[in-house]
């Protein structure tokens, strides 16, 4: 069956085979990749863009400790352990 698909398509179809990429080119996508990403981050941290993430997520965590804490100070009886 897949004979009869191969003729159906034509001489080339049946004869192609994919070129194997040199070594070269693929050292050059990784070059580039890290070149970029290498940019990038160094983009973020002169902008501090960092530092401004990590003040949020500060105050975040702040906001959720606060809140913690002053639900287990307004009942303060749900959290006794064992009979009474």
């Amino acid at each position: 069956m897949s004979t009869n698909r191969a003729l159906k398509l034509g001489h080339f179809a049946a004869t192609a085979q994919p070129r194997k990429a040199p070594s070269s080119l693929y050292l050059k996508g990784i070059g580039a990749g890290f070149v970029c990403g290498f940019g990038l981050e160094t983009l973020l941290v002169k902008s501090g863009y960092y530092n401004i993430i990590l003040k949020s997520e500060a105050k975040q965590i702040l906001r959720e400790k606060m809140k913690n804490e002053t639900e287990e100070a307004a009942a303060p009886e749900a959290i006794s352990i064992g009979p009474s």
